[in-house]
């Protein structure tokens, strides 16, 4: 798969790199990498300058270092951190329906297909759910890039039970 520019959100001169930017490591793979530390180092005469990125792998939470010459084009995206409210999980369609969190106004249901989230987190959620109950709120958090979801933060809320129902009219 050829890396497209309308993919990722940017694209910048590996020598303009900053700590915290999160550059893509493998456009195939979708690998993400949130920089650490960043080491410009000059070489000989003729030589370009090299740009050393030491970080972690945003999916395995791994370290990772590489190098880059200091004009090449690094592609850069932001990852998108949201919050939702767990509604249903569908093993024979293999998704997750869930209400996102918002602090004004109103919004669907939204549909995370588990195919796109890693397995170890979504066989997590599975647990923490069948741990908990039926009458329990879970709430989790997704951090999204291109072609990747991440399930974080897998809470146990509250319950059903003490959420009053509507009045009905």
């Amino acid at each position: 798969m050829a890396i497209s520019e309308e993919e990722f959100d940017s694209s910048v001169n590996a020598n303009t790199l900053k700590e915290k930017t999160v550059i893509v490591a493998d456009a195939d793979r979708k690998d993400y990498v949130r920089i650490t530390s960043v080491t410009k180092v000059k070489t000989g005469k003729h030589g370009a300058a090299k740009v050393m990125i030491s970080g972690k792998n945003i999916r395995t939470n791994l370290k990772a270092e590489m190098s880059f010459s200091g004009g090449s084009k690094v592609y850069v995206v932001i990852p998108v951190k949201k919050t939702y409210v767990l509604v249903d999980f569908d093993e024979e369609e293999d998704c997750i329906y869930a209400d996102p969190l918002i602090s004004t106004g109103y919004t669907e249901m939204e549909t995370l297909h588990c195919n796109e989230i890693e397995k170890d987190r979504v066989k997590l959620l599975l647990e923490t759910i069948k741990s908990a109950g039926e009458d329990a709120v879970i709430q989790f958090a997704t951090v999204s890039c291109p072609g990747m979801v991440l399930l974080e933060e897998i809470a146990v809320v509250g319950s059903k039970r003490s959420v009053p129902k509507r009045a009905r009219g």
